[in-house]
């Protein structure tokens, strides 16, 4: 499958962005590429990413893309990568949903065991990548998002990402919202715990380059009291 988002190269600078992978779009010491386990889906799970997110270093789209088998990448802005979007999410038989935060809105988890999946083809749940603020707008300002019905993600613990402070209370990053997703429609839902643990993968690399460690502590060299 193509990686959607190659023709909308983003703002890092060509040097900088020569040095990094040019898979999962980090640098050598975080790259996770070796360490990814593709995970097979029954549902689609493509993600429309804001373009700040495309080379930035914390984000985790990325991870999503690559250990899931059904997911995609779309660059907001890039007019190939939307109109590709738009007509996978109005292909007849894909009964697309927007994960969207939403007090009204059903859960995957309860849609499922009212059997709203049981017969037919497999659902599409479309993630928008980016800022709380960026995904809002994402959402109303393209009249195919603002369509399209909303399930809402209601998790039990606060966010483990731990190198991007969250919005509000109950946010997700982009790869722990697919984690707990997919493990509330997909068959063997302890699969998914390989999503979090290439997290967790990469934000201790960061934080060691950071010189921290996984806590998020300075290190302390060898010796020192």
């Amino acid at each position: 499958m193509p990686v959607a988002g190659s023709r909308a190269q983003g703002s890092l600078d060509p040097h900088k962005r020569a040095k990094r992978c040019a898979v999962c779009r980090k640098g050598p010491s975080v790259c996770f590429c070796g360490d990814v386990r593709v995970l097979q889906t029954r549902s689609r799970l493509p993600i429309l990413q804001h373009p700040t997110e495309i080379w930035r270093p914390s984000a985790t789209a990325k991870i999503v893309e690559l250990a899931l088998a059904g997911s995609r990448l779309f660059v907001r802005g890039d007019a190939e990568d939307e109109a590709e979007l738009e007509g996978l999410l109005e292909e007849p038989g894909s009964r697309p949903y927007l994960v969207f935060p939403d007090s009204q809105a059903p859960e995957p988890a309860q849609m499922r065991a009212a059997g709203a999946w049981a017969e037919g083809p497999p659902p599409t749940f479309l993630l928008l990548d980016g800022s709380w603020r960026q995904a809002r707008r994402m959402r109303h300002r393209r009249p195919w998002l603002a369509r399209l019905p909303v399930v809402a993600l209601r998790p039990s613990e606060d966010s483990v990402y731990r190198i991007r402070r969250q919005a509000h209370s109950g946010n997700l990053s982009t790869v722990e919202a697919a984690a707990l997703l997919m493990s509330q429609v997909e068959e063997r839902p302890e699969r998914f715990e390989h999503l979090l643990e290439l997290l967790d993968l990469m934000v201790t690399r960061i934080l060691r380059l950071r010189g921290l460690d996984r806590e998020g502590q300075p290190i302390r060299a060898a010796g020192s009291e």
